[in-house]
């Protein structure tokens, strides 16, 4: 694995500004990128980039804004990798994709997101501001890679998500042989659902499983479509 440093020499920009944009503003998220770059440079490295230890850790949970969990088999390009978050459509530059998972396996991907698009292409078109978040904006009206409908998790009665609720993974392990996560995505379904739950896991490092779990409200029945 080669994980050369970045030519910073090649940006030209002085150390001065570098160290500012590094610290502040926007810039500043790529700060502890500085503790991994910056131990393979100067005179006296405290890092071996080009014989460094691939990982060990195959199981990966972070709680934040927007929760994720990813899970492998290994760390070789045709072992199996799965990605699954929680969250809230409301975060910056969110889309509605709580419950969304994608996977790899033999380096191919059978999970696509569209991803992301170009803000200034869409600025083009003049249909309105990416930068609104409410119900009735563009981001989930006008452009489909942005809503549920694009995403692989529930759509309920052709609905959107809920914009102004979060959910949360309540349950995990980290168990290599039986490694999962599990989301509570009531929030995210408020007044469509009376319950809904996620289940992601890989087992045995061989295959992976996807349970939802759902409850309808009171008299009420769902069409439910799983992109």
């Amino acid at each position: 694995m080669n994980f050369a440093a970045p030519n910073v020499s090649s940006l030209n920009i002085n150390a001065p500004t570098l160290t500012v944009k590094l610290t502040s503003g926007t810039y500043a998220r790529h700060l502890p990128l500085m503790m991994v770059w910056g131990a393979g440079v100067g005179e006296n490295p405290t890092a071996d980039f080009a014989n460094a230890s691939a990982p060990t850790d195959l199981f990966y949970l972070a709680e934040g804004l927007n929760p994720i969990c990813t899970m492998r088999s290994g760390w070789n390009k045709d072992d199996i990798w799965v990605g699954f978050k929680a969250g809230n459509p409301s975060c910056a530059h969110g889309h509605m994709d709580v419950g969304t998972f994608m996977f790899e396996y033999g380096g191919a991907r059978f999970g696509v997101d569209l991803g992301s698009d170009g803000y200034g292409k869409i600025a083009e078109l003049k249909i309105g501001s990416m930068f609104k978040m409410d119900a009735d904006a563009i981001r989930w009206n006008n452009l489909m890679r942005y809503n549920n409908f694009s995403h692989s998790t529930l759509t309920v009665d052709g609905q959107f998500q809920n914009l102004e609720k979060k959910s949360e993974f309540v349950e995990k392990s980290s168990n290599e042989e039986r490694m999962y996560a599990v989301a509570d995505m009531t929030p995210t379904y408020e007044g469509q659902l009376a319950s809904v739950k996620r289940a992601v896991g890989l087992v045995d490092r061989k295959y992976i499983v996807v349970e939802d779990l759902i409850q309808a409200r009171n008299g009420f029945n769902a069409s439910i479509v799983w992109n």
